[in-house]
């Protein structure tokens, strides 16, 4: 049994986003058109397409925008940033 698809590319969320508009931001019918274009392996829910278009109209992008995650920064310690404290 082939397993299920959860994750899109940049192309499908793009054809996602137009196949929303093009069936005036039906999501039933965006789901049924989706399904027929790319296969019954995806896992698309009516909540995940209206999902993705709130964030296009917020954001203008379909992107994973890793930038906005919180949590403590990753550093790295470097021999240049070494010797830069050290020298302070």
């Amino acid at each position: 049994m082939a397993s299920a698809k959860t994750v899109y590319t940049i192309e499908e969320r793009i054809d996602l986003i137009e196949l929303y508009i093009e069936n005036g931001r039906s999501a039933a019918a965006t789901f049924r058109k989706f399904k027929a274009k790319y296969g019954p392996n995806v896992t698309l829910t009516i909540f995940t397409i209206t999902k993705l278009y709130q964030k296009w109209r917020e954001t203008g992008s379909v992107t994973d925008d890793k930038t906005s995650l919180t949590g403590r920064p990753v550093t790295v310690a470097t021999p240049e940033a070494v010797d830069k404290v050290r020298d302070l």
